[in-house]
């Protein structure tokens, strides 16, 4: 038997092998107790619809940057490959969906993939201040929730927004 006859003999053996471990483990788990379906439906139907106007948000914030960058962006293909590139950050490592998202920008818009990669660190930077003030925000009703006085509460919420918007224009 050859080398690589026994390699391929082994990758086919190890995998085997997990796969029987995984499905004996799995068949000896509890079944899960499932929501009442009339009482999920509701909620389902409006994660799902409030996770559409989440993505079509973004969308229209990529096809914005695009625009910014001088890249002759069609909102449709903007909105699609927003949709493209989250796809692909569920599925890919290290949040490769964004460097999918702006190799596809790249091709469909004309401009070199390296402007259309600096977009979309424009793009996360946006992210980062958002996230930034929405933490500011949520701190502060926990400042006030633990005793701190209001007054103080939105003073350092306020210096914070204030340094987060300093580092985005810097």
């Amino acid at each position: 038997m050859t080398a690589a006859r026994r390699t391929v003999l082994l990758h086919v053996t190890v995998s085997l092998a997990a796969l029987v471990a995984v499905v004996w483990w799995a068949s000896r788990q509890r079944l899960p107790a499932l929501p009442d379906p009339g009482h999920a439906v509701g909620t389902l139907a409006a994660a799902v619809g409030l996770y559409a106007l989440a993505t079509l948000a973004r969308g229209e914030r990529w096809h914005r940057v695009l625009g910014l960058v001088g890249a002759p962006s069609r909102r449709a293909d903007a909105y699609s490959l927003t949709a493209v590139g989250y796809m692909g950050n569920n599925t890919l490592p290290a949040r490769a969906g964004d460097l999918l998202k702006s190799v596809l920008t790249a091709r469909r818009t004309g401009l070199s993939t390296p402007e259309v990669l600096g977009a979309a660190v424009a793009e996360r930077v946006l992210d980062a201040t958002a996230l930034g003030g929405v933490f500011l925000l949520l701190g502060g009703l926990v400042l006030t929730d633990a005793g701190l006085p209001a007054v103080h509460a939105v003073v350092a919420v306020l210096a914070g927004l204030i340094a987060l918007a300093a580092a985005a224009l810097a």
